[in-house]
């Protein structure tokens, strides 16, 4: 008897849906709704496809454009014409001036949001606050465009999202590994910039192991990768 109680209890009480966040290298921009997971899925498509065509050195844009349908109203008058409005259906919000994605009335509902437009809003404003620090865009930049790691003599190395400064410490034309080009700085001292056969000797030693190997970006940018331990 009491199992048949809490049995009709569940249909009484569906579960709740888990909000899910949608991060930028693991920063949470917007929260949705439990349940959207291909639509997270989607946005990070898109999302790619944009950034890849993006400069990162560059002011990003995050723009709205609002969508309106034709509604035709009848008039508690029965004499009068029905008249045609424009009702606001959803607002699409662009990235760069690509679509990225739109904010409909059932996310409104779902958020538990006061309107549409400020629902849209306060996404937008998210995004376009985040990707306005230039740290924040070469990362998510380079999130999207280098893998997250690289094998190198053996070796896992993980991508840094720091800038890194040219120092004048490349000293070789790199190795390739695969389709990329691998490059690692030799030690600085007063010797770095001599080409004699003992520093070509510590040159090439460098290049056994080093703590951190770097690859050009598709803008020509180095980008550091850490050996993981």
């Amino acid at each position: 008897m009491i199992c048949l109680r809490w049995v009709s209890l569940w249909f009484l009480f569906p579960l709740v849906a888990i909000a899910q966040p949608w991060q930028l290298v693991g920063q949470t921009i917007i929260t949705f709704a439990g349940g959207q997971e291909s639509r997270i899925s989607e946005i990070n498509d898109r999302l790619a496809q944009i950034i890849r065509n993006s400069d990162p050195h560059a002011n990003w844009t995050v723009s709205q454009q609002p969508i309106y349908i034709s509604v035709t109203e009848k008039s508690k008058d029965p004499k009068a014409k029905p008249k045609t409005v424009q009702k606001l259906q959803r607002i699409e919000v662009f990235l760069n001036n690509s679509f990225l994605l739109a904010v409909g009335e059932e996310d409104v509902i779902r958020q538990g949001a006061i309107s549409l437009a400020a629902l849209a809003q306060e996404w937008t404003n998210s995004l376009q606050q985040f990707l306005r620090v230039p740290e924040n865009r070469r990362s998510v930049y380079i999130s999207q465009v280098l893998p997250p790691v690289l094998i190198y003599q053996g070796k896992t190395y993980r991508v840094l999202l720091e800038p890194v400064l040219d120092r004048g410490l490349f000293r070789t034309t790199g190795v390739r590994v695969g389709e990329r080009v691998v490059f690692w700085e030799v030690p600085a001292d007063d010797r770095t910039y001599l080409l004699d056969s003992k520093t070509k000797q510590e040159i090439e030693k460098s290049a056994q192991n080093p703590d951190r190997i770097f690859i050009f970006d598709p803008k020509l940018q180095f980008v550091a990768y850490s050996r993981v331990e």
